[in-house]
């Protein structure tokens, strides 16, 4: 059986709980679950020289979001940023050109919703909420 390609993540927000989903995507956490490896390969943040509690591969850290949208090799991004802008932006940016997108941001959500569904690629019936309140980690 050939080895499947890498699922390509990229990351908005790399704080505290972007630190620990970049953690557990790079320890491969899910791999398995998911039938094939996992790669960061983009994780936006404000501040570069921000200490992090995470220990990211070179290349992989940035501060322009065009870095996450221009990456070809990114099946899906999650935005971990909160706050409505500019995720809000962010998310229909990649909807609009058909990349997947994972958020638990309710005020971007609740206040941009039909921008979100209405983005050019968005997958049709896009959901506005999934999930909300299942945690998933290990113990």
């Amino acid at each position: 059986m050939a080895e499947k390609r890498p699922l390509g993540v990229g990351l908005l927000g790399v704080g505290l709980i972007g630190s620990r989903v970049a953690s557990l995507l790079l320890e491969q956490a899910t791999a398995d679950a998911l039938g094939r490896p996992i790669e960061l390969r983009k994780a936006l943040v404000r501040r570069l020289d921000a200490p992090r509690d995470v220990a990211l591969p070179e290349g992989v850290l940035t501060s322009d979001f065009t870095d996450v949208l221009d990456d070809d090799g990114i099946d899906v991004v999650v935005e971990v940023m909160g706050g409505e802008q500019p995720a809000a932006d962010y998310l229909t940016r990649l909807l609009s050109k058909g990349t997947s997108v994972v958020t638990a941001n309710k005020e971007a959500v609740s206040k941009h919703g039909p921008a979100l569904r209405a983005a050019p690629k968005a997958p049709p019936n896009t959901p506005t909420c999934r999930g909300v309140g299942i945690s998933v980690g290990r113990v």
